[in-house]
């Protein structure tokens, strides 16, 4: 630990090996990567046992630490990243929060308070609610978005890679329609496509994500950033999917094609039911458009093809 104005903080950089109870889940699982050699932000620790009190004093010597910067403010709680329960957009991450006392108070405080919100109850009651908070200067991202080591719907051993330009809390609020990537062993597979990333980038975060896999040794969710070139590994978590799910088959042979990308119904993974159904409608819905509008086709096929939809002209 490092001491700061006689209030214990944790710097990242020396937290391999203190426990979650102490800095929360995110933060050890940065920590550990850490120091396995992996690309991480800077970033100090409020830790579990901080009173009200001595947040204003940690908040202190963050604001000496980070003069200048622009900050992160993100929970780690110590049920935040299992397993079972990641609580993926539960407690508060405070973003763009100037470097001084005041404002890396109120942030902390409104990450700390996070952890009594009323919603978390669909967790299940008696969850752990104490939390820690991780500061991290803000990085000026290029682009950033998350990967997933396994497919979100099929359980395929594929990266699957989503991404926007910019700050990745436009994807994750919704904001809007990321690029998509199926990254398997031997191919990169762009599934929509705005230019957030090139080819050779989509291949280099999938590497990272199979590096973090193999470290933790278990299937990864991470979120990552590029900024000027370099690209940084934002969090770690394991996939909430059971050991014991098998993979859902999909129609991963290639029919004969050609196929084309169909972003506009498939801006989410397709899901099995919708696998098995839609295709005949889709094509009995082309058809019957062909002949009420003279289009210049017969009808037109829609195939799941490793969980995305792709369209082709007949």
């Amino acid at each position: 630990m490092k001491v700061i104005n006689d209030r214990a903080t944790i710097d990242l950089a020396d937290a391999d090996g203190v426990t979650a109870e102490e800095i929360g889940g995110k933060a050890e699982a940065l920590a550990r990567l850490a120091t396995a050699g992996f690309k991480v932000p800077d970033g100090v620790i409020v830790p579990t046992g901080t009173v009200d009190d001595e947040v204003a004093t940690a908040a202190e010597a963050i604001a000496q630490r980070f003069r200048g910067d622009t900050l992160a403010v993100r929970s780690s709680g110590v049920a935040e990243d299992l397993a079972d329960a990641s609580f993926a957009g539960q407690y508060e991450t405070v973003l763009g929060v100037p470097a001084d006392v005041a404002s890396v108070t109120a942030a902390i405080h409104r990450v700390r308070e996070s952890a009594h919100a009323a919603h978390l109850g669909a967790y299940g009651h008696g969850v752990d609610d104490r939390m820690a908070v991780l500061v991290m200067p803000m990085i000026d991202a290029d682009a950033a978005g998350i990967a997933f080591t396994r497919h979100p719907v099929t359980g395929a051993e594929v990266v699957v890679i989503e991404a926007v330009t910019g700050l990745g809390d436009r994807l994750a609020a919704g904001e809007v329609d990321p690029d998509a990537w199926l990254v398997a062993d031997t191919a990169t597979c762009e599934v929509n496509r705005h230019d957030a990333l090139t080819t050779q980038q989509a291949a280099a975060i999938a590497d990272l994500a199979r590096r973090v896999e193999e470290h933790e040794g278990t299937p990864q969710d991470i979120e990552w950033a590029y900024a000027g070139g370099e690209l940084t590994l934002l969090q770690a978590r394991p996939i909430t999917t059971g050991d014991d799910v098998a993979p859902i088959p999909h129609d991963d042979a290639v029919p004969d094609g050609p196929w084309t990308s169909d972003s506009t119904h498939s801006r989410t993974p397709v899901t099995p039911l919708m696998a098995s159904m839609f295709p005949e409608a889709f094509r009995r819905g082309s058809a019957r458009l062909s002949v009420e509008y003279g289009a210049p086709f017969s009808h037109m096929e829609i195939r799941c093809i490793r969980g995305w939809w792709y369209v082709q002209v007949v």
